[in-house]
């Protein structure tokens, strides 16, 4: 009983912050960075921690790090405890309890969030933002943002509203546009970049909208890893492309794109407005999902579509 004592002691609340970043990053390299230390001192903070706890908490499998089930347990509760921390202390001190983070993909940011934050700050003028994009879905967790938009299925212990579902449109700038109208465009742009996946979003538009897929055999393909890299490069004329509608819906209005072929395609991807369940009453937070609930909000959801 006295060794597990002396055990007990030697246990840091570094060791266990370090732990922790390992589990949620997956990473080793991840850790270090967020942490702004070596992967030296990661290690050995971790091979402290489980001799001072008699337990292995982190196994090879491969080339990455596999947590073992009491690993697994333990980074659980201690992203639960450091969350918990994090809230004593903003509610102790008062400070930015009206500022919220909130983590979007890029391509929903730009386009439907950017076009509809102005009526949320003009009725909220005490509610400020951190706005943090992504080019991938964030992972939900209170490190990272407050709340989130974000197509990744809602995971226990938040709360979440559907946006908009995701549907592709294809779209020119109008010169190139009017000068193919009809014809065979020599450039289709797509954002299906990764094998087996690569061109699919073009096969998949040209199939559903009974278009002749000889199209796309003879067209010359430029490939984006972003829908809004995307719209840029069909804004100057490089091609057609394939991008959410409400991503385009601002160009399309201001006549700096037009719409190509008619139809559209679902991706699969409903973009969803989430919030940890045990956050929801705080004042900020609960002003912004109501927002999304409101019947402004919704009523760009249903222009959207």
């Amino acid at each position: 009983m006295q060794a597990g004592l002396n055990n007990k002691q030697k246990i840091s609340i570094r060791s266990l912050q370090i732990f922790e970043c390992v589990a949620r990053t997956g990473s080793t390299i991840k850790a270090a960075e967020e942490l702004s230390v070596t992967q030296s001192a990661i290690s050995h903070q971790i091979k402290q921690l489980s001799q001072a706890l008699g337990e292995a908490l982190l196994e090879k499998s491969g080339r990455s790090l596999k947590l073992t089930e009491r690993g697994a347990e333990l980074a659980q509760e201690l992203t639960k405890a450091f969350s918990n921390i994090g809230e004593s202390v903003n509610t102790i001190i008062g400070t930015n309890r009206n500022r919220v983070r909130l983590a979007v993909c890029s391509s929903f940011g730009t386009g439907w969030l950017a076009q509809r934050m102005p009526h949320f700050l003009e009725h909220h003028p005490d509610i400020s933002f951190d706005i943090q994009k992504y080019g991938d879905d964030p992972d939900l967790s209170d490190t990272v943002a407050d709340a989130f938009i974000t197509a990744k299925p809602v995971i226990s212990g938040f709360q979440s509203i559907d946006l908009v579902e995701e549907r592709l449109i294809a779209v020119a700038a109008p010169a190139y546009g009017q000068r193919y109208r009809g014809k065979q465009p020599p450039c289709l742009i797509s954002t299906t970049v990764g094998e087996p996946m690569r061109g699919t979003d073009w096969l998949n538009f040209l199939s559903l909208s009974d278009s002749e897929q000889v199209v796309w055999q003879r067209s010359r393909a430029l490939y984006c890893s972003h829908y809004v890299t995307a719209l840029s490069f069909a804004e100057t004329e490089c091609g057609v492309a394939l991008i959410p509608d409400f991503l385009a819906e601002r160009a399309l209005r201001d006549g700096r794109l037009m719409r190509f072929l008619d139809g559209s395609i679902k991706t699969g991807r409903t973009y969803r407005f989430c919030v940890k369940s045990s956050r929801i009453r705080e004042p900020a937070l609960a002003a912004v999902l109501a927002w999304f609930t409101g019947p402004v909000a919704q009523s760009h959801v249903k222009a959207a579509e």
